[in-house]
């Protein structure tokens, strides 16, 4: 990335998001920990009934909706066991989550102080500016939310239920299906670790959307000398494609940040210039920011396929395709809309089309 004061703005916002990206993989670790016993316990007790059946399906006594049928009440009472154990696990994680939620509203309010300064300090050097943060009160009505303003708890009660009826339906179905042992339980571990996987994708999305909606409302909040907000993404093999075609992307403070479940993109101030104060002939250090699109054409053919696949990127290498048209927006009332990667079919339709998030122009 060419070394520009912007792109020192950038850098200098990846770095701080460190410290609550550490915090929150304390928290994984944590719920790794937790759900690691529960795991065990859960997996020895559905595979043993699996074990039992088959062994005495393959003796060929009964069939095998008999053997399930006979084991019925205690098919039942581990059913009951798996939502009710799951759901204690919810419940701490849901808590977690949640004092983690605060922690990104905390420092959202304390990285964005820290941003304008510093932005305000390239375009209008001197500027002295009172920087305005939220109210506890409005930090607090902010946790315990989803980014549609669903509670956390509506998604974390459902672990329990979905977990138990999941190792059911895999148990009945492998052996309706005479599937091969080994590839049942592989089935059954599978839904047994769904909550853990949902747990560790809400806590780190959640956490991260927190910090993004604080910062934004602290740049609302500051709008004398925030006129907009840049999007910042990590770039690199790892980043989707999206990610990198909106990274340098200038949006109005009106709009919502729109990541994806996961990401790690965040907002970045726009500050007012010296002219825009009024103050004519005074010119303040303000390079354009690289853009992602321009990033990724600089990168070798390796880091290229590794972020679009071969398909798509023989597609952007013969210009049916602009890393733009990979972003598409999913529609959710329950995590909000986020921006994400498209299908081919989608790309090639969106090619050559103007996108509604490059109508703004501050």
């Amino acid at each position: 990335m060419p070394d520009s004061t912007d792109d020192a703005l950038l850098l200098f916002q990846a770095q701080i998001l460190i410290e609550l990206l550490r915090h929150n993989d304390a928290t994984a670790n944590r719920l790794l920990a937790a759900y690691a016993e529960l795991y065990r316990e859960l997996s020895s007790k559905w595979q043993a009934v699996l074990r039992e059946v088959t062994e005495a399906q393959r003796s060929g006594d009964v069939t095998a909706l008999n053997l399930l049928a006979l084991r019925s009440q205690r098919i039942h009472a581990l059913r009951v066991q798996t939502a009710e154990q799951v759901n204690r696990f919810a419940l701490q994680a849901e808590i977690d989550a949640t004092a983690d939620q605060a922690v990104g509203l905390r420092l959202g309010q304390e990285h964005a102080a820290r941003l304008v300064r510093r932005s305000l300090t390239q375009t209008a050097p001197g500027l002295d500016h009172t920087f305005v943060q939220l109210p506890a009160g409005a930090l607090e009505q902010m946790v315990g939310k989803f980014s549609s303003g669903a509670p956390l708890r509506t998604l974390f009660s459902e672990f329990g239920p979905d977990a138990a009826s999941g190792a059911e339906d895999v148990l009945f179905r492998s052996v309706a299906m005479g599937l091969h042992p080994r590839l049942a339980a592989e089935q059954l571990n599978v839904k047994l670790g769904v909550p853990l996987t949902r747990a560790l994708v809400i806590s780190r999305t959640e956490t991260i959307s927190a910090y993004r909606n604080s910062t934004l409302e602290a740049y609302r909040r500051n709008d004398d000398v925030v006129k907009a907000w840049r999007w910042n993404a990590h770039l690199g093999a790892r980043t989707c494609s999206s990610c990198i075609a909106l990274h340098g992307t200038v949006h109005a403070l009106s709009e919502a940040f729109r990541d994806h479940p996961s990401g790690r993109c965040t907002p970045s101030p726009v500050t007012v210039t010296w002219a825009e104060l009024g103050r004519r002939g005074i010119r303040g250090s303000r390079p354009e920011p690289t853009r992602g699109p321009d990033w990724f054409a600089e990168q070798d053919e390796a880091i290229q396929l590794r972020v679009l696949g071969p398909g798509k990127l023989a597609l952007y290498q013969a210009g049916d395709i602009d890393l733009e048209d990979l972003v598409t927006e999913q529609v959710s009332t329950r995590w909000g809309n986020s921006f994400r990667e498209g299908s081919i079919q989608q790309a090639l339709a969106a090619h050559g089309q103007e996108k509604p998030w490059q109508r703004y122009r501050p």
